[in-house]
C-alpha cells in the first residue's frame, strides 16, 4: 500500500482514472465494495500489478556484505555492506557503506 500511494502522489492522472473506475463502479459511498466485485476493475488490477511490478510486495532491500568481489562491472572491496534488489531491480543494486 505505502507504494502504492507514492505512485499514484506522483501520477495525479492515474490516480484521477483510478477513482473515476472505482467510484463508478461504487456510487454508493457507506457501501464497502466485496472482493469478488473489486477483483472486477480492470484499471485498479493494472495498476495494483504495475506498482508490484515496479516496487515489489515490501518496501525493503536484501542487505549483504561483499566477499571483495566485481559487482556490475565494479570491484567492492570485502567488507563492504550492499543492497540487493532482486532479479527484478537488479540495475538498483548498489553499494551503500564501506566498513
Amino acid at each position: 500500500m505505502l507504494y502504492l500511494i507514492y505512485e499514484l502522489g506522483k501520477r495525479p492522472d492515474t490516480q484521477a482514472k483510478l477513482e473515476k473506475e472505482v467510484r463508478d463502479a461504487f456510487p454508493e459511498k457507506m457501501v464497502f465494495a466485496d472482493h469478488e466485485s473489486a477483483n472486477t476493475l480492470p484499471y485498479v488490477n493494472s495498476v495494483l500489478q504495475e506498482v508490484l511490478r515496479l516496487r515489489g510486495p515490501i518496501p525493503t532491500a536484501l542487505s549483504r556484505v561483499s566477499p571483495g568481489k566485481v559487482i556490475r562491472g565494479e570491484y567492492t572491496p570485502s567488507g563492504t555492506c550492499c543492497q540487493q534488489y532482486g532479479k527484478r531491480h537488479a540495475a538498483r543494486s548498489r553499494c551503500i557503506s564501506r566498513s
